[in-house]
């Protein structure tokens, strides 16, 4: 699956939201990404927003990475490999 490449900065968030995943089993909120970049959470939602339709957000009602696979059963979390950048 080839996803859209991201910004420098959407690429910063998204590593932000993945290190924030794995430490915590669950999802940043928008308010949290906003703190951390100092912006709104209009801007940190619109920075989401454009990484979901390129591919690297799940539209799922929750902020994940699309390359996590997370199990409930067990609060483990998963990289998937083989997603490749275009």
């Amino acid at each position: 699956m080839k996803r859209k490449t991201m910004t420098d900065r959407q690429q910063q968030i998204y590593n932000t939201i993945c290190d924030f995943y794995e430490k915590n089993l669950y999802p940043p909120s928008y308010r949290d990404i906003a703190a951390i970049y100092d912006m709104t959470p209009k801007g940190a939602h619109d920075h989401v927003t454009a990484m979901k339709s390129k591919g690297w957000i799940l539209d799922c009602g929750h902020i994940v990475p699309a390359d996590t696979v997370i199990s409930f059963d067990d609060y483990e979390i998963e990289q998937v490999d083989g997603m490749q950048n275009d």
